[in-house]
């Protein structure tokens, strides 16, 4: 790699970065191209430059969260001997990504992009293959770990029970790990893949 796109690549990870941080801390709306720009301490002319637009910023940003998920994902190890052990593990893996800064900015921009009449095709195209491609990869470890008709099912609850857990977490004023919420979830999800409680 040379200097010059090495240097470049520095940018682009910099200005991916200060996205994240200005729209974990200001939110998806405040997080202007100009405010992007100063979080990352470069001029919009360098944003133009390396990304073209403030969309475009925001879905490198989307890229990165999947990244990070994917890495997650490539190095989950899920142990246990029951049902619930092998649950928790999987909770433990989605939890620690749902938890993140990561997963707060993807989540902002997804619900923003998707929604809007403004977006491109492209960005809305975008976002549905990633949304399709992390779907693919949770159900496949699921799927492989616990096998039963009924893992799908559980599956969308657990998920979609731990994103609920995450954004209570960031609302509140003292945020918690949620470590006993995410206990009763397991002992409640696991008799329906045919195991324990415990």
């Amino acid at each position: 790699m040379s200097v010059a796109s090495g240097k470049g690549a520095a940018t682009r990870a910099r200005v991916v970065d200060a996205a994240r941080r200005c729209i974990s801390e200001l939110g998806y709306h405040r997080a202007s191209s100009n405010e992007i720009a100063r979080w990352a301490g470069v001029t919009w002319g360098v944003i133009q430059y390396h990304f073209g637009s403030r969309e475009s910023v925001l879905l490198a940003l989307v890229d990165d969260a999947v990244e990070a998920l994917g890495s997650r994902l490539d190095a989950a190890e899920i142990s246990g001997s029951t049902t619930a052990e092998k649950l928790a593990s999987i909770a433990e893996i989605v939890w620690s990504y749902y938890a993140s800064p990561h997963y707060l900015a993807y989540l902002e921009i997804y619900l923003n992009l998707t929604r809007d009449p403004a977006a491109s095709s492209r960005v809305r195209q975008r976002l549905a293959e990633i949304d399709a491609e992390i779907t693919e990869r949770w159900h496949g470890i699921a799927a492989a770990v616990f096998g039963s008709s009924d893992s799908i099912v559980v599956e969308r609850l657990l998920f979609a029970s731990l994103r609920g857990l995450a954004i209570t977490r960031w609302l509140a004023e003292q945020p918690t790990e949620m470590v006993e919420e995410r206990r009763l979830l397991i002992e409640a999800l696991a008799p329906r893949l045919g195991g324990p409680a415990q």
